[in-house]
């Protein structure tokens, strides 16, 4: 090994040129040849629909139903679970605005209230909301938000 190491071509030690050639094989075998960017999008994987009298359709943002005085309305609500995990939803109720002595006057009961396990790849849950004009709701636009959330 050692007569090898005081070899030289050119006037350059083989050592130092046997290391050089290793390195720089190295070096021009690894490049890049491609490279690009993945974009993910996780989407919900809660589907909430109602029943509009015909099929199940997805849910509006917006509602308007007319009461008189002492009628309720049943709205059926399913919530779907396209993930393949089964997920908790719950439904969050709050008045945003009502009329003049309209508090408490028309309600909403029922709904996800407690969570609701949507298995994965169910059909989905069934539960019915109900709004109710008491019999002395005076008259007015009454609003409620709605919010479903997961978990």
């Amino acid at each position: 090994m050692r007569k090898f190491l005081r070899k030289r071509w050119h006037g350059i030690p083989l050592g130092i040129l046997l290391t050089l050639l290793v390195v720089a094989g190295a070096a021009a075998g690894a490049y890049t040849f491609w490279s690009g960017t993945v974009e993910v999008t996780v989407e919900e994987a809660i589907v909430i629909q109602w029943w509009d009298g015909a099929a199940w359709v997805s849910l509006p943002s917006t509602i308007t139903l007319q009461l008189y005085p002492g009628e309720s309305v049943m709205i059926p609500l399913r919530g779907a679970n396209k993930g393949p995990v089964d997920l908790v939803a719950t439904l969050h109720l709050a008045e945003s605005a009502l009329p003049a002595g309209g508090s408490g006057q028309v309600t909403f009961f029922g709904g996800f209230a407690d969570g609701r396990t949507l298995t994965s790849g169910s059909s989905g849950v069934r539960h019915d909301v109900t709004v109710k004009a008491e019999k002395n709701a005076p008259t007015g636009v009454y609003t409620f938000t709605a919010n479903f959330t997961r978990g």
